[in-house]
């Protein structure tokens, strides 16, 4: 559900209730200049549709002197209602994951030369919400920006010894905590004894974090299924019929045309670039600027996924992965032998 108040829309057409007078009758309501009805809202309510896309389904109009009023907006995948300025694809399409962080410090008022064992702490706590696209916000924590700008950014890396480790950045610092052991599915984690933050889930939390975090010998329940998101940061590359795949795991994907000998050779070609966005249950989505004139999706995408074939060959490993292109999207599978792969950080 994509829910979107906007206070400066078109007109729409309200046939107000039965015991209203003759006047009132299919009054015209909104809030462009002029219009006779003043404070009213509209609702914008859709749903995902095609990859990212967003089918606007209904809207909801609020007035100062008129009952609501529901009406059915009858547009196709990816369609804006016209004269409005609302998104056409989603951000994120997973719920973020939010955690209550509690941090302690020292009393503000605590006198200077006060000795450490007199120091009195203050538990400050405020909302951290992650979200798929390795973006997150802090709300509720006075001199805050991330909660409207949303440009800092959290990771987990699991080939560098830290799967079970999350860390997010702020301008002045980045956060280390370790998954609590009593909390297999990533609902709490711990920072450094001396740092004093600590998280702890409202609620259950979504699958595709419990996916991310959760141990190796879960996964090894399902045949030959590996954890991308534990390669973030990972530099790999695959050739298939004169194209050149680059990838930075959890970072962007680089597509070219190039000799086979060049393509372990990170960056220096002419292709097209694809920014990470999510990932689901082990596969990720990248994106690209280039649009797609399509009721898929606003622009061509790039799925990656990761099978893990344990004991095989080079030669059996390139016959096992695959590459589908299509008008708007490419999927790659790549089977490595997980064991075996030497991970190179580009960053």
């Amino acid at each position: 559900m994509y829910t979107v108040t906007n206070q400066e829309a078109a007109e729409y057409n309200c046939t107000a209730p039965g015991n209203e007078s003759g006047a009132e009758k299919g009054t015209t309501l909104g809030t462009k200049p002029g219009m006779a009805q003043k404070g009213s809202v509209l609702q914008f309510t859709g749903r995902l549709c095609g990859y990212d896309l967003i089918l606007w389904e209904f809207v909801d109009i609020m007035s100062e002197s008129l009952p609501p009023c529901h009406l059915n907006l009858s547009l196709s995948c990816g369609e804006i209602p016209h004269g409005e300025h609302l998104p056409r694809s989603c951000k994120n399409i997973g719920m973020p994951t939010t955690f209550i962080a509690s941090r302690e410090g020292a009393d503000e008022n605590q006198e200077d030369g006060e000795d450490e064992e007199g120091l009195q702490k203050t538990i400050v706590k405020y909302l951290v919400k992650f979200f798929q696209n390795g973006e997150y916000s802090i709300e509720g924590l006075e001199n805050d920006t991330s909660s409207s700008s949303k440009t800092h950014t959290w990771w987990s890396a699991g080939w560098s010894g830290f799967k079970h480790r999350l860390f997010y950045s702020s301008p002045d610092e980045v956060f280390d905590l370790e998954k609590a052991p009593e909390a297999p599915d990533g609902s709490k984690f711990v920072g450094e004894p001396d740092a004093g933050l600590h998280l702890a889930t409202v609620g259950v939390v979504p699958f595709w974090w419990a996916f991310k975090f959760q141990e190796d010998e879960v996964l090894r329940g399902y045949s030959s299924v590996f954890d991308t998101d534990s390669l973030d940061n990972c530099f790999l590359h695959y050739f298939r019929n004169g194209t050149c795949y680059q990838i930075v795991v959890g970072w962007y994907v680089f597509v070219s045309h190039k000799a086979e000998s060049e393509c372990p050779i990170f960056g220096g070609m002419d292709g097209e670039d694809y920014i990470y966005q999510n990932s689901l249950y082990g596969t990720q989505i990248y994106r690209s600027h280039n649009s797609c004139s399509s009721s898929l999706t606003a622009s061509r995408e790039f799925q990656f996924e990761i099978a893990d074939l344990r004991s095989q060959n080079a030669a059996s490993l390139a016959s096992a992965s695959s590459v589908v292109v299509g008008g708007c999207r490419t999927t790659l599978r790549l089977a490595l032998d997980m064991p075996k792969v030497d991970c190179h950080g580009i960053h």
